[in-house]
């Protein structure tokens, strides 16, 4: 009976026919004539039958659930070794002195390697010699407690532009193989080929120093203004020495604190929807004085961030120049005019005087008359002269000479202009 016992407590396939041949055999016991004669044993055996079927039934559904848990157990494997090798980032299993023991397809296409180079190797030898050493050091630590970790290396190839990997991983029980039925506690890595994103964030990084150093060199004021807000966050040297202040000074005040005051919600980019201003406006320096300024403003992402970009050149000097220069056209306007006046009215003038001279000396009294006539001529000359001096409309000048030149009293009153040398065109009826 103990033999008996100890073959229904095995697990092995073949207790299902067994437990059923031995339900068979004590069937056979239960129903021999020889039990008739000791009614006790016969019972005892019986409550042990029963407690056998039992115990059977229970083995067998337990034996189903094991089958079916075994059937679980290697889908999940196979669809952990789909996963494993058709992952779309390179797939590692290490030990724990940093040996290869699985390599997915993937990363076999990353380090342009067959499995049978890989597996059993070193993964430090497949990096660069510069980050060989780098990966040693952090190997034991990233091994204990790689959660949270992710570290770039350069693979080691060919010279040339270089390729990059970024590690990541964590701990668990692996098989050293795929066969393996005993898992052990290895490292799982992910490597993921980060070339394109390390070349784009060093054109990144290539571009901002570009941009600083065009910031800081350039010829004119730059101011970088934050879009939201308003307020500045980088200015250059040459926007500092317009409004006569340091950088602290600038930094996180409002702009239209410093540049084109205005009434808040007037900003043309960012309150009007203008994709850039070109104009002429104010700055105010640190004493308060308004600096006429050329502003050039356009909207900008570095970072993510939005800002906005305002460069403007320092007006001053040509505004000027410009207010010199007209106030020289006006003093060579206003010399002009009066060497016209003196060239029109001396002539009268001297006449006048010629003949008032001769009728002080004359006594005949045809030649008083006539000399007076003269007199009275010139007058109406001069009258003539100060008509169209009023009726200026325009600016005209002519030759004069010693290479000057004076205003065209004539053609700038609009009046069609006299022969030259004849002083008695005017009638005396024009006065």
């Amino acid at each position: 009976m103990r033999k008996l016992m100890g073959v229904l407590m095995t697990h092995d396939k073949t207790y299902h026919h067994l437990s059923l041949q031995l339900i068979c055999d004590m069937d056979s016991v239960m129903n021999n004539d020889a039990l008739r004669v000791h009614p006790g044993l016969r019972e005892q055996i019986g409550a042990v039958f029963q407690r056998i079927k039992k115990f059977n039934a229970e083995l067998i559904a337990r034996n189903e659930e094991l089958q079916r848990a075994n059937r679980i157990t290697e889908s999940e494997r196979d669809n952990y070794i789909q996963l494993f090798n058709n992952s779309p980032v390179g797939n590692l299993i290490l030990d724990r002195s940093g040996i290869i023991l699985q390599a997915n397809q993937t990363f076999q296409e990353i380090v342009r390697q067959r499995a049978t180079a890989l597996v059993g190797k070193p993964f430090h030898r497949f990096l660069n010699e510069n980050d060989e050493a780098l990966f040693l050091y952090r190997f034991p630590e990233f091994f204990q407690n790689p959660r949270k970790k992710s570290e770039t290396y350069r693979l080691n190839e060919d010279p040339g532009e270089p390729r990059f990997i970024q590690v990541s991983g964590y701990k668990g029980w692996f098989h050293s193989k795929p066969g393996s039925t005993v898992p052990e506690n290895n490292l799982f890595l992910c490597i993921t080929d980060v070339t394109k994103r390390v070349q784009a964030e060093k054109d990144v990084r290539s571009l901002k120093d570009r941009f600083q150093h065009l910031l800081e060199s350039a010829p004119v004021g730059m101011v970088i203004v934050d879009y939201e807000t308003l307020t500045i966050v980088d200015v250059n040297a040459q926007a500092m020495a317009i409004l006569g202040t340091c950088k602290e000074g600038l930094i996180n005040k409002r702009c239209n604190d410093h540049f084109c005051p205005a009434v808040s919600g007037s900003c043309p980019i960012k309150d009007k929807g203008q994709t850039i201003d070109r104009s002429e406006r104010e700055a105010v320096d640190r004493d308060g004085r308004r600096i006429p300024i050329l502003k050039t403003v356009i909207p900008i992402d570095i970072d993510e961030n939005k800002l906005l970009l305002e460069c403007f050149l320092d007006l001053s000097e040509q505004k000027e120049a410009e207010k010199q220069k007209l106030k020289s056209e006006k003093l060579q306007a206003a010399v002009e005019m009066v060497g016209a006046v003196c060239h029109e009215m001396n002539q009268p003038l001297q006449a006048i005087l010629g003949y008032s001279q001769l009728v002080a000396q004359e006594r005949e009294e045809n030649r008083l008359i006539r000399w007076s006539q003269r007199i009275n001529e010139n007058a109406i000359r001069l009258g003539k002269v100060t008509r169209r001096l009023m009726n200026i409309t325009q600016f005209e000048t002519k030759a004069y000479i010693g290479g000057k030149k004076i205003v065209d009293i004539d053609r700038s009153s609009g009046y069609p202009p006299r022969e030259q040398g004849n002083g008695e065109d005017i009638g005396s009826n024009a006065f």
